[in-house]
Order: structure tokens, then sequence, then C-alpha cells
């Protein structure tokens, strides 16, 4: 990723743009179909009928997990806390025996979501924190990013914007702990689309990505005044561009693989040109001088 030349040689920002999500929703190995069946079958003769929500004693299930809070009939229902026997624990509100409402679950690794649940899945807003540091809060769908969040990096970098399915998608801007950043389209983690690359050393690329790297048409501005504006492709220049150099010249012509190569024409200040055939960037034959 990044142009490869002296002032912004060789950037690899790749390593934390994959958005880690919950290895596996809790809905797997915790609130399963058996846990409520069991709730279900063994509640107290006496009790399944009632209407009314009341709180209870603490109810053991078969595998020695433990349920102590609201009831109503044999289903949870209303504030209570739950806790497996791995010791991995839920503590917050329930409908019809599942997770439902404002609730905290905390994973037995060290990781917690603090939020909405619907159905015993992470739906609407919340914040994960993993036990590394890594941190996410924003929306939710079915225990997946869906949405405006923002996500935050141990080592200081971020990401603000959209998400689909788990996955950056849509418009979002990322820094990184060094400075550098990106600003525009994304599309399952990586940068596809339309986007502004700022490096913290004052060289910017705005212009077209597809997968990570500047690819499409693109204008890349140097510190120094330098100046490209044309075609990339995997993240060099390819095809037809235009280079201003600092000194007031211009090159007009064909690229390859980051270099001029093929027909072209160099301006000078004065207004008189060159026009010949470059080879990996360098100038073999002039074809007409004025």
């Amino acid at each position: 990723m990044g142009q490869n030349c002296s002032e912004c040689s060789n950037v690899d920002n790749e390593i934390t743009l994959e958005s880690r999500q919950v290895t596996e929703p809790v809905s797997y190995r915790y609130f399963t179909k058996s846990e409520a069946q069991y709730a279900l079958n063994n509640t107290a003769e006496e009790l399944k009928n009632r209407k009314e929500r009341e709180k209870r004693f603490t109810f053991e299930f078969d595998d020695g997990s433990k349920y102590i809070g609201e009831w109503v009939g044999n289903k949870r229902d209303g504030y209570g806390v739950m806790e497996w026997k791995d010791g991995t624990k839920y503590e917050g509100f329930w409908k019809n025996n599942k997770a439902n409402g404002q609730g905290r679950f905390l994973h037995i690794d060290g990781d917690y979501y603090e939020g909405q649940f619907v159905n015993n899945l992470c739906s609407g807003y919340g914040i994960y924190q993993y036990s590394n540091g890594h941190r996410y809060e924003g929306s939710w769908k079915e225990d997946k990013f869906e949405g405006l969040g923002k996500e935050f990096w141990p080592d200081g970098s971020y990401y603000i914007g959209d998400y689909v399915n788990g996955e950056k998608n849509g418009k979002g801007k990322y820094i990184w702990a060094d400075g550098n950043s990106y600003d525009g389209d994304w599309c399952n983690n990586k940068m596809n689309g339309f986007g502004i690359y700022k490096w913290n050393n004052g060289c910017i690329y705005k212009g077209e990505w597809l997968d990570n790297n500047m690819h499409g048409q693109g204008e890349y501005l140097w510190p120094d005044g330098k100046k490209y504006c044309g075609n990339y492709e995997n993240d060099k220049k390819n095809g037809f561009g235009v280079f201003l150099y600092n000194d007031g010249r211009k090159y007009e012509g064909q690229w390859f693989d980051g270099k001029q190569h093929g027909e072209g024409i160099i301006y000078e200040q004065d207004g008189n040109y060159k026009k010949g055939e470059w080879r990996e960037g360098k100038l073999i034959n002039y074809m007409e001088v004025n």
C-alpha cells in the first residue's frame, strides 16, 4: 500500500485493517435451546402458569449453570443474572426466556459486551471490549458490527465509519498510530472506491482504490511541490499520466510499473518541449524537439 518513492516508500498499514469480530456468536455456546427448554420443563408446577413477573430462588440447570432473577411463569423474564459453569456470565434483561434489552455479557477470556440484545444476540447499540485492548463502539445486528461504529486498537489506531455484516463497508476514516490516514470508501474491510490517503510526511493521494492499492485515476502530491495526475494500477503509475516537477517542467505521456515508459513529451520552463520515447524511466530516443 502506498506510493513507492523516496519520499513515501513502502508504507504498510494493513496490519490492523481487519475488524476483529466476536470469534463465535454467544448463542452457539450459551443461551442454547436446550437450556431454555430445561427451564420450561423443570419449573415447579405451581409456578409455571403465573402471569405476574416475580423474583425467585436460584434456579440451577442440569449442567451446573445458575440463574437468579425474575420470571414470568416458567420463563426467564425481567432482570436476571445467568452464570454458566465455565464462569461466563450474563447480567441484564430477559423476555420470553431470551436475553432481550440492555445487558452485559462477560466472556471467560476477559472480553465483554455491554449493550442491547435481541433474542440472545447482540443487536442495537453496544460496546465490545476485548481483553487485548481492542474496542468497538457502535451498532450491531445479530452479533455482527452493522451500521455506524468506532473501532480502537491498542497501538492507537482507530476507525470511524460504516459497517455491513461485520466488515468495514461504505464511508469511513482510518487513522494509524504513525499519523497516516485514509478517508473514503470501503468494501469488505479494504479501501475500495474513492478515497484520500495522507502520509505523515506530507504526501497526499486523492483518487481511486482497489483492495488497499491505488488503482484507477488519481492525483498524488508531494510536500515539495511535485504532482502526478493520471492512472494507477496496483499502487504504481501505469498508463497515461502527467507529472509536474517542482522546477516548472512537465511530463505528459505513458507510464509502466511506476516509471516513464513509452511515448511522452517533456515541457521545459521556457515553453519548449521534447517529444520522445522512454524506457524504464530513461529517455532513449528523441522524436521531435521544439
